[in-house]
């Protein structure tokens, strides 16, 4: 609870907000049984997920998440998905700062990519991937679906694993169309 409510505090909001704020992030994610424990006695999922819901409730228009999520399992990242989409429906700005290419191929519609400080990719994240040489220059690397896409030679990368079925089902009917 500490934790939760410390950025609150410290900008000042009055003691009923922090107590609204903090709540709403407890429960968005899921941190209720935690409210009384030590972070210092926690696994690094259930840290990860107090350090996200600490900026959350902060409540400000701008949010800044390093490896969000990093030590998050499926189940979590779903969650934390929600959440982000859920901050950008209230008009919240959102900047990520990722390695998850995964993460960002289903999630996310925009990536600035950085090298050495400096913007070497603006634009769609499917754009950025059809970009091996950018990638390379910035030590990441492809996505699954996309490594997957390329390995069938799809003429666009499926960016999610329902894109990667939809592409191969319209090869396969193009294939059998053929025949």
């Amino acid at each position: 609870m500490d934790e939760l409510s410390f950025g609150p505090k410290n900008l000042g909001y009055a003691r009923g907000k922090v107590r609204t704020l903090v709540e709403n992030v407890q429960d968005r994610f899921d941190l209720r049984d935690l409210a009384d424990q030590n972070p210092h006695d926690l696994n690094y999922s259930e840290r990860k997920r107090i350090a996200l819901a600490s900026v959350v409730a902060m409540d400000t228009p701008v949010l800044v998440l390093d490896e969000p999520t990093a030590g998050l399992d499926p189940c979590r990242t779903a969650q934390l998905t929600n959440v982000l989409q859920n901050l950008t429906d209230q008009g919240k700005i959102l900047i990520l700062i990722t390695h998850d290419m995964d993460f960002l191929a289903e999630q996310l519609p925009r990536i600035v990519c950085l090298n050495h400080g400096e913007i070497i990719f603006d634009g769609a994240s499917d754009q950025l991937f059809a970009r091996p040489d950018l990638m390379q220059a910035a030590g990441l690397y492809p996505p699954q679906m996309v490594r997957l896409s390329n390995h069938f030679s799809f003429a666009r990368p499926a960016m999610t694993p329902e894109a990667f079925v939809s592409l191969q089902k319209t090869r396969c009917n193009k294939d059998s169309d053929r025949k």
